[in-house]
């Protein structure tokens, strides 16, 4: 039997919208105090952070850290669709955990964590 340890964490879930952009479309350098979930519908986005570069294509997802200065950007000549999402908790080893496993990573279909987020059913 796998368990899981005792947590006790407030979650918080906020900011989410989905847009659509065109190309040359790029978003100011910012920093959260909050994660930042975001999937990609349509097209492509390069989100550039002081942790590196990502080319994120449709049907895949990153999170940004908190704290994590970055912009994002259309990448490429056509539109692009996605949906962002904030949340944050206040465990300080489940921020350093997810921080750890997820940032400068992008989630893909072949990920296990894949099907969890996929199924939220965000496009």
């Amino acid at each position: 039997m796998d368990t899981f340890p005792l947590i006790n964490t407030q979650f918080t879930l906020f900011g989410g919208h989905k847009e659509t952009v065109v190309p040359g479309w790029h978003w100011k350098p910012e920093a959260h105090l909050a994660f930042e979930l975001m999937y990609i519908i349509a097209g492509t986005q390069k989100t550039i952070s002081e942790l590196g570069d990502m080319l994120v294509h449709a049907g895949e997802f990153i999170i940004i850290p908190y704290g994590t200065r970055h912009n994002n950007f259309v990448y490429g000549d056509k539109s692009m669709t996605y949906f962002a999402v904030h949340f944050n908790l206040d465990d300080p080893t489940l921020k350093y955990l997810l921080t750890q496993r997820y940032a400068n990573k992008i989630i893909k279909p072949s990920d296990v964590e894949y099907e969890g987020l996929k199924s939220t059913r965000l496009n």
